[in-house]
């Protein structure tokens, strides 16, 4: 294994590019809640509400890849656990993903 290995990054640039992709993940997704959320409740949709499985699980997330975008300076969150936690959020992510697959499910079938 010695020479695939040796083409592999270090582990401490592999952690500041995850942290720094889990930064553009929130940064993004800021933009896009706010991009989402605003005008709901401008036109006051019917049935929005922070309850709703999709936008809860959302809301989640962005705060999940806030903490990792900024675990470098949050105490007791090393590289590996922010990894993980990454990779955990991408599973939620996925499964959020699929959830938007049930328009029945959330406010987002309402016409």
């Amino acid at each position: 294994f010695g020479s695939v290995l040796e083409h592999l990054p270090d582990l401490d640039l592999l952690a500041r590019m995850t942290r720094r992709s889990a930064l553009a993940g929130f940064l993004f997704s800021t933009v896009g809640l706010n991009l989402g959320i605003a005008p709901a409740h401008a036109r006051g949709v019917q049935g929005f509400d922070y309850l709703d499985p999709h936008v809860l699980l959302t809301l989640v997330l962005w705060i999940h890849f806030g903490v990792i975008a900024f675990s470098g300076w949050i105490r007791g969150i090393t590289a590996r656990r922010a990894s993980f936690a990454a990779a955990a959020g991408l599973l939620v992510l996925l499964a959020s993903l699929f959830l938007t697959l049930f328009p029945t499910l959330t406010f987002h079938s309402t016409p």
